[in-house]
């Protein structure tokens, strides 16, 4: 396997409560991307809500292992952990 661990045992939220966690997160950084720290365009509904620690580097689920990210930094840091996890499975 690419990534760390297996995540499909682990649950992540979905649906409603997705939405008013991607809400608060937008509400606690004023709107603005972790990473770049622009304004993110278009309201909260485009506020990509990313885990620090992916969960398949054993990650967990939580507000607290969560970040606010741009379209952009998002992209970027997804084609960093996809790098790292093609890496660890050639090993």
């Amino acid at each position: 396997m690419a990534w760390g661990g297996d995540t499909a045992g682990r649950r992540t939220i979905t649906g409603e409560r997705l939405q008013a966690a991607r809400l608060r997160l937008y509400t606690k950084q004023m709107g603005c991307c972790a990473v770049c720290k622009e304004m993110v365009r278009f309201g909260p509904k485009t506020f990509i809500r990313d885990h620090i620690a992916p969960l398949g580097e054993f990650g967990i689920d939580t507000e607290s292992n969560t970040q606010g990210l741009c379209a952009e930094c998002s992209g970027r840091k997804t084609k960093a952990e996809s790098s790292r996890g093609r890496a660890r499975a050639r090993l």
